[in-house]
């Protein structure tokens, strides 16, 4: 299936996040503290889990069983910024 306009935004919009998030971790590195470091990298994956659902509808999967990166967000990033804690 060829991504419509749709998709290719969801794409690019995760990309994006993703990307960004890495860099700038990967920038100020020295200067973050562990805490922060974390928050990134769960921003990071909130980008990439973006685009992983983003695929799993270009491949045909029904709606209702994809999960989306805000349904993640309570079981998987705040773990990671709370470890910080």
């Amino acid at each position: 299936m060829h991504p419509t306009g749709d998709h290719m935004h969801d794409l690019r919009e995760g990309a994006t996040l993703a990307k960004g998030w890495l860099e700038t971790l990967l920038h100020y590195w020295d200067r973050l503290d562990d805490r922060r470091k974390r928050e990134m990298v769960a921003a990071a994956l909130f980008g990439a889990d973006g685009m992983a659902a983003s695929l799993e509808r270009l491949d045909g999967r029904e709606p209702s069983d994809i999960r989306l990166p805000h349904d993640r967000v309570p079981d998987g990033y705040l773990g990671l910024i709370e470890d910080a804690s």
